[in-house]
C-alpha cells in the first residue's frame, strides 16, 4: 500500500517539475519531514505534510508527509547517466544521509530512476542493470532502488 502511494506521489512530483531525472524520496505517515531536512542539511528538498490537500475537487488529503530531491536531472535515455550521478550524489552525502536509517517515522525511502521503453514488435524484452557499487550505496543507506519505465 505505501509502495503504491509513494508512486503516486513521485509521479506527482515528476509532472510537477516537468524534468527526466532520478529522485531521491523519503515518506512516512508519522515522518517529521522538517527535522529529516534539517538533520540531512541538504539544500533543495520539496516537503509535503501530511493532510495538505492535493486534490480540491476531491477533497484529497496526503496520508504521508516526504521530502523529495532531484538526484539527476539526466534524460530518460540517459540511465547510465542518471546512475553515475545518482553515485555522486550518495557518495558526496553519505555522512549527512545516514540519518535515513535512524529518523523514526521513515516508512519508505528510495531512489527512483527513469527510463524510455524500448519495448516494440522486434524487441519484446527489455533489461537494466545496476552495477554493485549504487546496490552498495544504497544498501549502506537503508535505500530501495526503484525504475519507473515510461512509454512515450
Amino acid at each position: 500500500m505505501i509502495y503504491v502511494i509513494a508512486i503516486g506521489f513521485l509521479f506527482q512530483l515528476l509532472n510537477k517539475i516537468n524534468i527526466m531525472s532520478c529522485v531521491l524520496t523519503i515518506l512516512g505517515k508519522t515522518l517529521n519531514v522538517d527535522e529529516f531536512v534539517k538533520c540531512t542539511g541538504i539544500l533543495g528538498f520539496e516537503k509535503k505534510y501530511k493532510g495538505d490537500i492535493i486534490s480540491v475537487s476531491r477533497n484529497k488529503k496526503l496520508e504521508y508527509s516526504y521530502a523529495s530531491i532531484v538526484i539527476s536531472e539526466a534524460d530518460f535515455n540517459e540511465l547510465d547517466l542518471q546512475i553515475k550521478e545518482t553515485e555522486d550524489f550518495l557518495v558526496k552525502n553519505m555522512d549527512n544521509l545516514k540519518c535515513i536509517a535512524n529518523t523514526k517515522g521513515v516508512d519508505f525511502a528510495t531512489i527512483n530512476l527513469g527510463s524510455d521503453s524500448n519495448l516494440n514488435v522486434e524487441n519484446l524484452t527489455q533489461s537494466f542493470f545496476f552495477p554493485p557499487s549504487l546496490i552498495m550505496l544504497c544498501g549502506e543507506l537503508k535505500l530501495g532502488i526503484e525504475l519507473t519505465v515510461y512509454s512515450f
